[in-house]
Parts: C-alpha cells; sequence; structure tokens
C-alpha cells in the first residue's frame, strides 16, 4: 500500500545526491561532462519576461487536438488504472493479491515499452525516416487504438483468465507508447510555453478522472456481467480510436508561430567553442561549507 510512497522517498534521495543549479555547482562532475555541457550551451538565453500569447494559444486547432489525444489517451489509461482490476475482480474472479505478478504485467509492460519507444522514435527522426509529426501521430495512435481493440477482445474472452491476462498484457505494452505520442508534443510546439500547452490539455485530459467510472458504474450498476461489462469497452474503444483520429487529422508536432519567444540576446556574432572556453575563468573554484571545515574545489577547463 505504501510502496509508491516509498520508492518516492529512494528517489527523492538520489535527486538531492545528484542534482544541482548549474554544472558549475555541482561537486562530482568529471572534466568530459563540464565540457560537454559547455561547449554545447547555446548563445540565447530564456525571455523570462515573456507574456503568454494566450490568444494564439487558444485559437490553435493543434492545441485542441492534442487535447483531445490527451483526453482519449487517459481515457484507456484510466481504464487499466482503476476499472480493469475491478473487472477482474467482481466479474472474473480473480485474486489480485494471490496473483500479483500477473496482475503487475500490463504495467509492467507499460513501463518497458514507454523506454523501448523513446529510443525508437529517436532513431526515426536522425534517420529522417519520418518527420516529428508523423512520429507524434504513429505512436500516439498505436497507444490508442491497438489497446481499444483489444479491450473489445475481453468480452469474447470470456472468463478465460489466461486469455484476459494476455490481452491486458498486450494493451499494455502499447499503451505505453503514449509517451512518444502526444505527451513531448507539448514541447515540440512550443518550448517556451509548453507548461502551459500541458496545463490546458491537461484540464481536459484528467476528465476521464471521474467520467469514465461514471460511465462503468451506470453500465454496470444492474447487471455485473460480461455482457454489460462489453457496452463499456465498446465505448472506450470508440473514445480512443476517435481521439486518436482527430489528432492525426489537426494534430502537429512543428514549432507554431507563437511557439518561442525572442531570447536575450548580445549583439555580437555566436560564441566558438574556443571564445566559450576562455568566457569561463581559468579556474573555477567553490567553496562548499561544512560544519566543521571548509573545501574548496577547482575544476579546470
Amino acid at each position: 500500500m505504501y510502496s509508491d510512497r516509498f520508492l518516492g522517498c529512494i528517489w527523492f534521495g538520489f535527486w538531492l545526491y545528484l542534482v544541482y543549479d548549474s554544472p558549475e555547482e555541482h561537486p562530482r562532475i568529471t572534466q568530459e561532462e563540464y565540457d560537454y555541457i559547455l561547449l554545447n550551451q547555446g548563445d540565447e538565453k530564456v525571455n523570462k519576461n515573456a507574456k503568454i500569447p494566450w490568444k494564439s494559444i487558444l485559437s490553435s486547432k493543434g492545441l485542441w487536438a492534442l487535447s483531445l489525444a490527451h483526453f482519449g489517451s487517459n481515457w484507456i489509461y484510466y481504464t487499466f488504472l482503476t476499472v480493469i482490476p475491478t473487472y477482474l475482480a467482481t466479474v472474473l474472479m480473480f485474486d489480485i493479491k494471490k496473483n500479483g505478478l500477473l496482475s503487475s504485467l500490463p504495467y509492467l509492460l507499460t513501463t518497458i515499452t514507454s523506454c523501448l519507444a523513446s529510443v525508437y522514435a529517436d532513431v526515426l527522426r536522425k534517420r529522417n525516416i519520418m518527420s516529428t509529426s508523423a512520429i507524434r501521430k504513429l505512436f500516439n495512435t498505436a497507444a490508442a487504438v491497438i489497446p481499444a481493440a483489444l479491450l473489445i477482445g475481453m468480452p469474447f474472452a470470456g472468463c478465460d483468465r489466461v486469455w484476459s491476462v494476455a490481452l491486458l498484457s498486450l494493451a499494455g505494452a502499447a499503451l505505453g507508447v503514449r509517451e512518444v505520442g502526444f505527451m513531448v508534443t507539448h514541447i515540440d510546439m512550443s518550448p517556451d510555453f509548453a507548461g502551459t500547452l500541458l496545463g490546458v490539455t491537461n484540464t481536459i485530459g484528467n476528465l476521464p478522472g471521474f467520467l469514465m467510472p461514471y460511465v462503468a458504474g451506470v453500465l454496470t450498476q444492474e447487471e455485473n456481467s460480461i455482457r454489460t461489462w462489453s457496452y463499456f469497452y465498446y465505448i472506450a474503444c470508440a473514445v480512443g480510436v476517435f481521439c486518436a483520429a482527430a489528432f492525426v487529422i489537426f494534430g502537429t508536432a512543428e514549432l507554431q508561430p507563437w511557439g518561442s519567444t525572442p531570447g536575450e540576446k548580445e549583439e555580437k556574432k555566436p560564441a566558438t567553442p574556443e571564445e566559450k572556453r576562455k568566457s569561463f575563468d581559468d579556474n573555477y573554484t567553490e567553496t562548499l561549507v561544512g560544519d566543521t571545515d571548509v573545501k574548496k574545489m577547482q575544476i579546470k577547463v
């Protein structure tokens, strides 16, 4: 019950130990890492005073297509998260506690495929096999249509637990690739206002969090059977396919005209790697104050 909290505490410990505000402040950075970051820093700074172009954002059809993709994907995702365990326990009489490994298999596969899909998407883009928009639409469609189709197969599996878990596992594996679909499209469309876009789409995308359980409850309150649950799966499939199709037709992963703001540029030509090195002191010294002593660290550049 508290395992996720425990894992969160472990993650937080690593975050405190590993993450710093800048490479100059990191006490354990290697020379190779420092040089790589230094030589790949841009010459343009983020304009922190830029105003959010709300009118352009809210009138963008790409944003609303992205919101629909978020909505449809979350409808299926929340189906796995909240409704499927109820179906397994009350319809298939599946003891989730005694079959913990099988019950967690769909979620485990979701994690694995999300990592693999990220690598594959990068390969497709670096080799110019597909455009960024095509990649986002491909993976988003796969993450919506495949799980939706497999959910329709659930009623046909009947009370066969093996087939039911197999279908759910395949659907969970397909659902994992959504991270390379609509999720990262916010950054593609607007690097400077990606957080704002996510705030809009996430508001719409989380509506299934209460709509979907309500629909499931209405459909199954009179009769908790495979037949009544099949109606719920048909609706989930329709929602997933419709939202994925809307993203394919109207969505985009191209940088929008309002997606970035002019940075605070200095009136000089871009610095060369050698000039960037010289812009730093030959020796960077940071004073680290401990409980009883003072340590000094030098990183030669």
